[in-house]
């Protein structure tokens, strides 16, 4: 009986050191891939061109931002823009007839 107890339990042994042997192969595989997939992505970031992108990418919100708040601004103290006449009549007014 202490025998067969102890046959089970290095069987065991056995099959858990295969079990981690196995888990940290699968560790080193991913370190390897999550090192790669790094290493690209500093790449990217690292690019002229990708950090020139954001930048402009940036610099459009700011200025689409800055736009919207002197609108509202302009709106606010002159009220919203009214549609100019550019027909004849508005550039020569009708003249006013004098009786002396």
């Amino acid at each position: 009986e202490k025998s067969e107890s102890t046959t089970r339990l290095l069987q065991q042994i056995r099959s858990d050191m295969v079990s981690i042997a196995s888990l940290h192969e699968r560790l080193r595989s991913l370190e390897t891939e999550l090192e790669k997939t790094d290493a690209e992505l500093q790449h990217v970031k690292s690019s002229t061109k990708y950090t020139r992108i954001m930048e402009i990418n940036l610099e459009s919100k700011v200025y689409l931002e800055e736009s919207n708040r002197i609108t509202k601004l302009l709106d606010d103290l002159i009220g919203p823009p009214q549609q100019i006449d550019t027909s004849r009549s508005a550039r020569n007014p009708p003249r006013s007839s004098r009786s002396s």
